[in-house]
């Protein structure tokens, strides 16, 4: 197995018409995390990673709306919730959807 970091990206740029009549970008959001599985220094948070087929009606959800409308209208924003524990320094677990019937489970540790 390659222990190699990964920086994962993910944004959502409103698509060209026709498309963007089918799937609507509430506005541009992007992301980024470097992901290393060796711990080489200091580090914001530990992340565990789970996939789930039952999470539905637990996805985690944010306390403000206009963050909450952004999570909801932009699939790159799904990781909200994570990141904002992870800039929080706070212990929890926090529930992603990643496809139909599919979530990640992720344990966040400072």
């Amino acid at each position: 197995m390659d222990r190699a970091p990964v920086l994962l990206i993910a944004y959502d740029l409103p698509l060209p018409f026709p498309l963007s009549e089918q799937r609507r970008i509430v506005a541009p959001f992007a992301m980024a995390l470097l992901l290393n599985p060796a711990v080489t220094g200091p580090r914001l948070a530990r992340l565990r990673f789970n996939r789930e087929t039952t999470g539905y009606g637990y996805v985690t959800s944010l306390g403000n709306s206009s963050l909450e409308t952004l999570r909801i209208g932009n699939p790159a924003a799904r990781s909200l919730p994570l990141l904002g524990a992870v800039a929080r320094q706070q212990t929890q677990r926090v529930i992603l959807p990643v496809g139909d019937d599919e979530f990640l489970s992720v344990e966040v540790e400072p």
